[in-house]
């Protein structure tokens, strides 16, 4: 189907010293690992080589297992034994959702540059009214600074009243 095997590993500590090897587009990471945690394997990946989707293989259908794995950074799981079609759709959706996140995440970076570089003031907050983002300008007019009032209500970090006539 395309994909390239860089190697196979019987331990966390082995999978992950491939891993930083090889530095793969996919991982596949058994849960079942001895004296690493799968779970771990999949954190220090995560954290080391950021580009690297992991996918996590378990015997265990064990709902608390699953989600363990998928906060730990997992971009899927599949069931042992599984069929060679359930593992290529769910490597293509791993990877799919890497260049999703990629997309966003340039994106971000475009608005955020735009935002920063505007002359006015720019303040936005989310749909709960907490602060968001702020702009240089807007730091400097309202003499908050962004990490100290991001995510915090808008209404409490302001003594004046909103005048839409503005």
């Amino acid at each position: 189907h395309g994909f390239q095997v860089c190697g196979t590993a019987l331990t966390g500590e082995d999978g992950l010293a491939l891993a930083r090897k090889e530095k793969p587009d996919v991982a596949l990471v058994d849960l079942g690992l001895p004296r690493m945690s799968g779970e771990e394997v999949i954190q220090a990946i995560r954290q080391e080589l950021p580009k690297t989707k992991c996918i996590a293989l378990t015997a265990v259908d064990i709902p608390a297992r699953v989600l363990g794995a998928l906060r730990s950074g997992a971009a899927g799981y599949i069931l042992k034994p599984f069929q060679e079609r359930d593992l290529l759709v769910t490597i293509e959706m791993a990877l799919h959702r890497h260049r999703l996140e990629r997309g966003l995440k340039e994106s971000k970076i475009r608005y955020a540059t735009t935002l920063a570089s505007i002359g006015d003031a720019v303040l936005a907050t989310d749909a709960e009214g907490q602060v968001s983002f702020m702009n240089p300008v807007a730091e400097a007019l309202t003499r908050w600074k962004q990490e100290d009032a991001r995510y915090k209500a808008f209404r409490l970090l302001t003594r004046v009243k909103y005048n839409p006539a503005y």
